[in-house]
């Protein structure tokens, strides 16, 4: 019984795949990582928890929110991971997370600065049709300082085995031989309503560049 069951489940496909069309070759296309946010960078920050130490360092520094959420213009925002907004702390104030409110007038005045030369004036991304290649592009941030200076370029590292922009990472002051502060975002181009944003697991500094 069972030997008969094979011949006429192989007679039942032979019958049905006579009847159906041929169809093409199936080509695969890869669907591209989803980076559109579809909403402003201070909305994207305020709904993350990864974010919330950065959204209350804003807040303490008194910086204007309205610039991580004004739609008029377009900025590229590099977004301080938690462990960036630690570092930056502690390196720069000697100041744990609890203890932010705890900060100086000057501090405070030093830490808005510092969160301005993470705004860059302009559209920058890496993607394929965007205006950052292989090459360092220099900047301005909205710290409005001659010495605020920044470099921008894609940095292959990240996967060395392929040499194109949908592979690699942006690279933060990689060209500015006086600075130690070069970094690698840990994830890059995702696209608000007001710009693009780069996640820096570190913060970016001017410190060390040459005045």
């Amino acid at each position: 019984m069972k030997k008969y069951l094979i011949i006429a489940a192989f007679a039942l496909g032979f019958v049905l795949q006579s009847c159906l069309p041929l169809m093409d070759d199936f080509q695969y296309t890869p669907s591209p990582r989803e980076n559109n946010m579809k909403m402003s960078a201070w909305s994207f920050i305020n709904q993350r928890a990864e974010f919330q130490s950065f959204v209350s360092l804003i807040k303490v520094s008194g910086i204007d929110t309205m610039l991580y959420a004004q739609t008029a213009k377009k900025y590229t925002y590099l977004i301080l991971s938690a462990n960036a907004v630690a570092l930056l702390l502690n390196d720069k104030y000697a100041s744990s997370i609890p203890n932010m409110s705890s900060l100086t007038d000057v501090q405070k005045a030093d830490l808005r600065n510092r969160l301005l030369y993470h705004i860059i004036d302009g559209y920058y991304y890496g993607l394929p049709g965007g205006n950052l290649g292989f090459d360092p592009v220099n900047v301005i941030t909205l710290w409005k300082d001659k010495n605020a200076v920044m470099v921008l370029k894609l940095d292959q590292t990240a996967n060395p085995t392929y040499a194109s922009s949908t592979d690699s990472e942006l690279s933060v002051n990689s060209y500015l031989p006086q600075s130690t502060s070069t970094h690698i975002a840990i994830t890059s181009n995702l696209f608000v309503s007001n710009g693009v944003m780069d996640v820096l697991g570190n913060y970016a500094s001017y410190d060390n560049i040459s005045r």
